[in-house]
């Protein structure tokens, strides 16, 4: 009994293992395929757990309905097998698999029948429970129907993969070479352990026959789920055969330590330990120095590529040992280098289509063509003609030249003897990235080469360049020179009105008899300063912003007190004109706090304002104020002379003015140009945007974002200190 227990437990214990890798990697399967694969394993394990239960339980009643019942899971396995069979290995054209629909409605109807008549004698005739052994029972007919029913399931599978053999790869067919070698030692072992064990008395080792399903299973795993890639079987043959001669060491070790202990000592003991875990280690290890020779091989021969070519610099050189390192690796192959464009023939052209789809530059084989063209949503008709070009010209994996992340080549391998495993598909990634950093410092390479020789010829042209610069340098100053008259000018003016305003007015105050209005001198008084104040604010903030020297000093202050403060200086010009004039904000807005330095922020708002009043003879002025989740938006608006495209471009330049009278609309208001300069310089400080819309003829929109809190109050972000910047020439 001990020993029906340790078989089941080893049974069990390889299903889970099976589970596990089902779980642990089900992330890259669909949903379809997920469900199949927990189909074929539920089956598996339903099948163990009722036969476990019946010869390992001594309750009759318990005992007896685990056996009836594991008259449902072999055919419910088969079944499912058959479903993963009908559609895997993958092909271009999903072909409707009818057989193995005919045959799982089949299954679901037998799995019915059998499932009402569990209690029959056509399911289990007779059962006995043996006290140190495993249940003893004769089948019914039910188990004859299972087995032909599984014959026929077995020819409907291998029918259907003949059929399709010549749609399969080479990796595909080694896929299915291993799957129906994995059958056949599960037909094997079920014949061997439920017929023949029985019948020479060896019923206790009739449930090892299970074990070849965890082996189906994993091979189905390592098929089923690398699609795109072969699993060395090899490797897996040989780490099986390793576990096995460990297992042997082990049981031999332990059956005569329990036959002859008593003439053992606990020192002999630990010393033949020592020796048996040294034993293991050692077939541990060269098993696994076994199963990596050719993955290290592989490994040597890319290091060896990088290593050789760190040091060339031409491109025929690294082609010619990225040749010698690739008949190195797959010494049987045709190596065809073929560095060009795409369009150079319909293999390359639809090769660079394939990166180009699917967003990656990853070496190509038929297999992982055959694999993604069932994830991409492109047109099937291209990849069905690419993979036909593949199998034709019998190109089996095709490797990107990249420079600096644009595929310039192709290297083809041609030939039918390569079926990569994953690891060695990722060791041919590690080398398609060596080749491109190889490439592409060479063409760095060539690049210099160029650029040395035709150096003089640029120090030439940046020659003539600075000299034109310099030009422009001087032609700049005699701007900032006119420009300082005008601002002499335009300072002189307000002062002069000032001067006589006051004049007149005390002349007013003395001669009493003289009838006329205080208030208008004191109006003109007050716009002259106002001019005067705003005139000397632009020049100190376009001088500050050159030296990145304006410094702002933030405070929470009410948005719309200082929309009011900005605009009702100007409120008695307006209606002076006539004009229109709306201040527009939603409900509540009186309470909106905003984080800025108020009087920079006034000086903005009354700048955009005042150029609205000024440029705008008849019509409209709106003032606009709006909220986000972090920004406020004030929106000036004007039905004014508005700016053409060409003025548009140079809007903010420092001393720039559009030049209205060139623009057929003949205003020359005056001004020098500081405004928009100095508040677009504001308003990026306090880290807002600043745009501009216009139409000649129809009108201007001003649009400042200004964030209702500052992330960095100590804003330093640094001006351009470029002469040429600064002065609105170009690099």
């Amino acid at each position: 009994m001990v020993s029906l227990y340790i078989i089941y437990t080893f049974i069990l214990l390889i299903l889970g293992v099976n589970l596990f890798s089902f779980l642990k990697r089900r992330r890259g399967m669909k949903v379809s395929e997920q469900f199949i694969y927990l189909y074929l394993l539920i089956s598996a394990f339903g099948w163990v757990i009722a036969n476990s239960v019946a010869d390992l339980s001594k309750e009759p009643g318990i005992a007896i309905v685990a056996a009836r019942l594991a008259i449902l899971f072999p055919l419910n396995f088969m079944s499912a097998f058959l479903t993963i069979a009908s559609i895997f290995p993958q092909t271009i054209h999903k072909k409707k698999a009818i057989a193995a629909n005919i045959l799982n409605i089949g299954t679901v109807i037998l799995t019915v029948l059998f499932a009402l008549r569990l209690n029959s004698e056509q399911n289990i005739s007779s059962f006995k429970i043996v006290e140190n052994g495993p249940a003893e029972y004769s089948p019914g007919s039910f188990y004859t129907i299972s087995l032909i029913y599984a014959i026929v399931i077995l020819v409907t599978t291998l029918a259907h993969w003949i059929k399709n053999l010549r749609s399969y790869t080479r990796t595909q067919k080694l896929q299915i070479l291993a799957l129906i070698i994995a059958l056949a030692i599960v037909y094997i072992f079920l014949g061997v352990g439920l017929t023949y064990f029985p019948v020479v008395g060896l019923l206790e080792y009739g449930p090892i026959a299970f074990i070849s399903l965890g082996f189906l299973l994993y091979v189905t795993n390592q098929t089923f789920f690398v699609k795109a890639f072969f699993s060395d079987i090899r490797e897996t043959i040989i780490r099986i055969l390793t576990v096995t001669v460990i297992g042997l060491i082990v049981s031999i070790a332990a059956y005569n330590f329990i036959l002859y202990n008593s003439y053992l000592n606990p020192l002999s003991v630990f010393l033949l330990s020592i020796v048996l875990f040294e034993i293991i280690t050692f077939i541990s290890n060269e098993t696994i120095k076994v199963t990596q020779v050719g993955h290290e091989r592989l490994r040597r021969e890319i290091l060896d590529f990088n290593s050789k070519t760190a040091t060339i610099f031409k491109r025929e050189l690294v082609l010619k040992e990225l040749k010698n390192t690739l008949s190195s690796i797959f010494p049987s192959q045709e190596v065809t280098l073929e560095v060009s464009q795409k369009g150079k023939d319909p293999l390359s052209e639809l090769c660079h289509k394939w990166w180009e789809v699917n967003g990656h530059t990853k070496p190509v084989t038929p297999e992982i063509v055959i694999d993604e063209s069932y994830k991409t949503e492109s047109d099937i008709q291209w990849i069905e003609k690419f993979l036909k070009l593949l199998i034709k010209k019998q190109v089996v994996l095709i490797i990107p030249i990249n420079n600096d992340k644009t595929v310039i080549g192709l290297v083809k391998l041609s030939g039918a003897n390569i079926s990569l495993d994953l690891k060695e598909y990722s060791l041919i990634k590690l080398l398609t990235q060596n080749l491109s950093v190889s490439m592409s410092r060479a063409y760095l390479y060539s690049e210099v080469t160029r650029f040395n020789t035709r150096l003089e010829q640029k120090v030439k042209e940046q020659t003539k360049d600075i000299n034109n610069k310099y030009e422009q340098l001087l032609e700049a100053q005699r701007r900032e020179r006119d420009m300082i008259d005008i601002m002499g000018h335009e300072l002189r003016t307000p002062i002069s009105i000032v001067k006589l305003q006051f004049e007149l007015l005390t002349k007013h105050l003395i001669n009493s008899k003289i009838y006329f209005s205080i208030a208008e001198y004191v109006e003109n008084i007050n716009s002259a300063i106002l001019r005067e104040v705003r005139l000397i604010n632009s020049l100190l903030g376009a001088t500050k912003l050159d030296q990145n020297k304006l410094e702002l000093n933030f405070e929470q202050a009410n948005i719309v007190s200082i929309l009011r403060e900005s605009y009702e200086p100007h409120i008695h010009e307006i209606n002076k004109k006539g004009l229109n004039f709306t201040f527009k904000s939603p409900k509540g807005s009186e309470r909106w706090e905003v984080e800025v330095d108020r009087t920079r922020i006034l000086e903005v708002f009354d700048n955009i304002i005042n150029n609205a009043v000024k440029y705008t003879p008849k019509g409209d002025i709106k003032v606009e104020l709006e909220k986000d989740d972090r920004y406020y938006i004030v929106t000036v608006s004007d039905t004014g002379l508005g700016i053409s495209k060409d003025s548009l471009k140079h809007l903010g330049e420092k001393f720039y003015r559009a030049d209205h009278e060139r623009d057929n609309l003949v205003v020359k208001p005056g001004g020098t140009g500081l405004g928009v300069y100095v508040s677009i310089g504001i308003i990026k400080k306090h880290g807002g945007q600043f745009k501009v819309r216009s139409v000649l003829g129809k009108g201007s929109t001003f649009v400042l974002t200004i964030p209702i809190h500052q992330k960095n109050k100590a804003n330093t972000s640094p001006q351009s200190l470029n002469i040429f910047e600064r002065l609105g020439l170009k690099k």
